[in-house]
């Protein structure tokens, strides 16, 4: 299913940083389920809901090439995962990325600026917060790994969740 079959109405919301500097931003919740993926359903990075669940399916599987051609610097996203994850056995990908779909971990919302993304997945079982960012880039959505003004501001709303100054939808 599509991302806006379950996002809740966008609010738009401000965090007042520590230095008086707001930031304006657009928050989408999601309900329990919506991390699912269905058997059978061929997920595209066409919005950042959609690409976070690819891109994690992907680690799910081990396939660190396929989740670093989703970023929108592929062979930096490649090296820095291969690096990460050598010695890595496919159970070893399961175990940290497997638990991702299982309830009740789950998206919890996607803060937007423009055209860059934070999806937030919590994961209950070890209660953490995980932020993935991504960039609208000529109609498809990719894992953002170029720094910007709107990805640092997004790095400091992420923060604000995981610290508890914002409350978890």
């Amino acid at each position: 299913m599509l991302a806006a079959a379950y996002a809740q109405v966008a609010q738009a919301l401000s965090l007042t940083l520590a230095d008086g500097r707001k930031v304006d931003y657009t928050l989408r919740t999601f309900p329990p389920d919506a991390s699912a993926i269905a058997s059978g359903t061929k997920l595209a990075p066409t919005n950042a809901f959609d690409a976070a669940r690819l891109l994690i399916s992907r680690l799910a599987r081990g396939r660190i090439e396929d989740a670093a051609l989703l970023s929108n610097a592929p062979k930096q996203r490649y090296r820095l995962l291969h690096e990460a994850y050598a010695g890595w056995n496919p159970e070893d990908f399961v175990r940290a990325y497997g638990r991702y779909f299982v309830p009740p971990n789950r998206i919890v919302a996607e803060a937007s600026i423009g055209e860059h993304h934070l999806v937030l997945w919590k994961l209950q079982d070890i209660d953490y917060l995980a932020g993935y960012f991504f960039m609208d880039i000529d109609g498809k959505t990719y894992l953002d790994d170029w720094p910007s003004p709107a990805r640092a501001e997004l790095e400091q709303v992420l923060e604000a969740y995981r610290s508890g100054k914002l409350p978890l939808p």
